[in-house]
């Protein structure tokens, strides 16, 4: 998308009310003390529990957000009531994300003071998932490079 598409459909998003790109979600702040009384293995489990739910809800935002786009600009070239269309604003969903990614801040926080073994943080789940869209965006481009014919 080009930058003048790109502010077109931006535009159409704040006019009406797009779902937030989930890499601009605020990250609440959340209080170590929620974790205080856990032990290294608690911590472990909670960053597991936490870093499942971020990716799915990551990937769910994005893809809420990348729908809300498109519809609009449907809506915005094609077809106006479209826009009647598109859910608007942020969800539950984007509420929960904010609050696990602050909670990811506290049980690092909370490792650190329980001086339990580094090994049990898994890889931040925002940036594991961007990675993995980023080589599924990557294998989809390949894959439709090889399906076109080669013209001479």
């Amino acid at each position: 998308m080009s930058l003048n598409n790109n502010l077109i459909a931006f535009s159409v998003c704040l006019f009406v009310g797009c779902a937030s790109n989930p890499d601009e979600l605020q990250k609440k702040q959340v209080s170590s003390d929620k974790f205080s009384d856990y032990n290294c293995e608690m911590i472990g489990n909670e960053f597991e529990r936490n870093h499942r739910r971020t990716k799915d809800l990551y990937r769910s935002l994005k893809q809420e957000r990348d729908d809300d786009v498109a519809q609009s600009w449907i809506g915005g070239l094609l077809f106006w009531p479209a826009l009647l269309a598109l859910e608007g604003g942020d969800g539950p969903e984007a509420e929960e994300f904010s609050q696990l990614r602050g909670e990811w801040d506290a049980l690092q926080r909370v490792t650190i003071v329980n001086k339990c073994d580094v090994s049990i943080v898994p890889e931040d789940p925002v940036d594991e998932i961007k990675r993995e869209i980023a080589i599924e965006e990557e294998e989809a481009r390949k894959k439709a490079k090889s399906a076109q014919p080669n013209n001479p």
